[in-house]
Protein backbone atom coordinates (compact mmCIF):
# COMPACT_ATOMS: atom_id res chain seq x y z
CA UNK A 1 0.00 0.00 0.00
CA UNK A 2 2.84 2.39 0.90
CA UNK A 3 4.56 1.68 -2.40
CA UNK A 4 1.39 2.53 -4.29
CA UNK A 5 1.02 5.82 -2.39
CA UNK A 6 4.66 6.69 -3.12
CA UNK A 7 4.18 5.97 -6.81
CA UNK A 8 1.06 8.14 -6.91
CA UNK A 9 2.87 11.02 -5.22
CA UNK A 10 5.82 10.66 -7.63
CA UNK A 11 3.48 10.67 -10.62
CA UNK A 12 1.58 13.69 -9.33
CA UNK A 13 4.86 15.56 -8.74
CA UNK A 14 6.11 14.75 -12.25
CA UNK A 15 2.84 15.86 -13.81
CA UNK A 16 2.86 19.07 -11.79
CA UNK A 17 6.44 19.99 -12.66
CA UNK A 18 5.87 19.23 -16.34
CA UNK A 19 3.23 21.97 -16.65
CA UNK A 20 4.39 25.05 -18.57
CA UNK A 21 3.24 27.37 -15.78
CA UNK A 22 5.36 25.54 -13.22
CA UNK A 23 8.33 25.45 -15.60
CA UNK A 24 8.03 29.22 -16.07
CA UNK A 25 7.78 29.76 -12.32
CA UNK A 26 10.92 27.70 -11.74
CA UNK A 27 12.73 29.60 -14.49
CA UNK A 28 11.62 32.96 -13.09
CA UNK A 29 12.73 31.91 -9.62
CA UNK A 30 16.18 30.99 -10.91
CA UNK A 31 16.47 34.32 -12.76
CA UNK A 32 15.40 36.20 -9.64
CA UNK A 33 18.02 34.35 -7.59
CA UNK A 34 20.76 35.25 -10.08
CA UNK A 35 19.65 38.88 -10.12
CA UNK A 36 19.57 38.97 -6.31
CA UNK A 37 23.10 37.57 -6.16
CA UNK A 38 24.24 40.31 -8.54
CA UNK A 39 22.69 43.02 -6.37
CA UNK A 40 24.22 41.44 -3.26
CA UNK A 41 27.64 41.59 -4.92
CA UNK A 42 27.12 45.25 -5.83
CA UNK A 43 26.04 46.08 -2.28
CA UNK A 44 29.03 44.24 -0.83
CA UNK A 45 31.40 46.47 -2.82
CA UNK A 46 29.40 49.69 -2.44
CA UNK A 47 31.11 51.06 0.72
CA UNK A 48 34.57 50.65 -0.81
CA UNK A 49 33.43 52.24 -4.07
CA UNK A 50 31.80 55.20 -2.28
CA UNK A 51 34.99 55.77 -0.28
CA UNK A 52 37.10 55.55 -3.44
CA UNK A 53 34.96 58.05 -5.34
CA UNK A 54 34.75 60.35 -2.31
CA UNK A 55 38.52 60.37 -1.87
CA UNK A 56 39.07 61.01 -5.57
CA UNK A 57 36.60 63.91 -5.49
CA UNK A 58 38.25 65.46 -2.43
CA UNK A 59 41.68 65.12 -4.04
CA UNK A 60 40.43 66.76 -7.24
CA UNK A 61 38.84 69.65 -5.33
CA UNK A 62 42.01 70.17 -3.29
CA UNK A 63 44.17 70.25 -6.45
CA UNK A 64 41.79 72.77 -8.00
CA UNK A 65 41.88 74.95 -4.88
CA UNK A 66 45.68 74.80 -4.75
CA UNK A 67 45.83 75.75 -8.43
CA UNK A 68 43.52 78.72 -7.93
CA UNK A 69 45.41 79.78 -4.84
CA UNK A 70 48.60 79.83 -6.91
CA UNK A 71 46.88 81.97 -9.55
CA UNK A 72 45.71 84.43 -6.91
CA UNK A 73 49.22 84.69 -5.43
CA UNK A 74 50.62 85.31 -8.90
CA UNK A 75 48.18 88.20 -9.47
CA UNK A 76 48.69 89.98 -6.16
CA UNK A 77 51.05 92.96 -6.12
CA UNK A 78 54.41 92.40 -4.43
Amino acid sequence: MQLLANCQVDLMFQELTAKPEVQQLLSDTAAFREMSEGYADILDHLPDRVAEVGNATISQVMRELESREGLVRGCSPS
